[in-house]
């Protein structure tokens, strides 16, 4: 039966929308969730991580999620069985079993290199070396200084002490409904969020350094975990303060948010630029010559 063409023939009108609607891969954030449970019972890597030095400010959990810059979310495949034989000249095939691969977590590295250590760390926690003299490793500032002996030896942790649920939360921009204003609400927006559960960092890619142009070095950590759940949430109804800033962190609820500029606070400092702008104009015509203009957009939308 020949098929309609209107079928295949669409204005723009009528695509527009839906393609002014897709999502954007620079957007998302990163939970290692390295901080304890409230029992303290998988306390252990985090304890060492702090000894490290690697939390030693009270934002550093924050830190390190926003120093991720690239995740590469998993596929998964089935394990398959075939049955040939039950019927002439048919092959069956069905699943048996749910094959999760591996994802990578990229992070910069900071000037203190505490992004990479705090992959070495976590790795050097889960087999810590043991030294004949010294004892177990348990973390340092200054590394594994003082385990050098070729007599050394390592003994594995038990896995429910160094795995942690890590999460991958996908959005988009413009939370705000009016970036400019102070007290803005919040759109409604979906979320979705994948869960690796049992997450544990278990190769770290080879770092490559060079005297050629310098870029911004990174490094890239293979995580394997159990199986991984996906969900699809949005933002809960949510109160702000007199500042604009959000009292709450709904891509990741359990933390607050911290040391986030408020809309507010970007309006104020456009104005008083602004402001420095006409005095400075205004000495120069009392000196009878003639100011240069200048123009101040308005606030920037902040980056959400």
């Amino acid at each position: 039966m020949p098929e309609s063409a209107e079928l295949y023939h669409k204005k723009m009108s009528d695509v527009s929308a839906l393609i002014g609607k897709l999502s954007q891969t620079s957007q998302f954030m990163v939970n290692l969730n390295l901080a304890p449970s409230k029992d303290k019972q998988n306390s252990g890597v985090y304890a060492h991580l702090t000894s490290s030095g690697l939390f030693d400010k009270k934002e550093s959990l924050e830190s390190y999620n926003l120093l991720c810059s690239d995740v590469t979310l998993p596929g998964s495949s089935f394990d398959m069985s075939e049955e040939s034989g039950s019927r002439q000249g048919v092959i069956e095939r069905f699943a048996t079993r749910r094959i999760y691969t591996d994802f990578d977590l990229t992070f910069y590295v900071d000037k203190d290199y505490n992004s990479l250590r705090l992959l070495e760390e976590w790795m050097n926690y889960i087999d810590p070396i043991y030294s004949g003299t010294g004892g177990e490793y348990q973390g340092s500032s200054g590394g594994q200084t003082g385990f050098s002996e070729r007599n050394n030896f390592y003994r594995m942790k038990y896995p429910n002490e160094y795995k942690r649920n890590i999460s991958v939360v996908k959005f988009e921009r413009n939370f705000l409904t009016n970036p400019n204003v102070s007290n803005s609400s919040f759109r409604s927006q979906p979320l979705v969020k994948y869960t690796f559960i049992d997450a544990f960092p278990m190769n770290i890619v080879a770092l490559p350094f060079s005297y050629e142009s310098s870029a911004i070095t990174k490094v890239t950590a293979s995580f394997n975990y159990s199986r991984y759940i996906v969900e699809k949430t949005g933002f809960d109804k949510q109160t702000t303060t007199p500042s604009g800033t959000p009292t709450t962190n709904k891509a990741n609820p359990d933390q607050p948010v911290e040391g986030q500029t408020s809309p507010q606070s970007i309006t104020d400092s456009v104005s008083e630029i602004r402001e420095m702008i006409i005095r400075s104009q205004n000495r120069i015509r009392e000196q009878g010559g003639t100011p240069a203009t200048a123009e101040i957009a308005g606030p920037p939308s902040p980056m959400n």
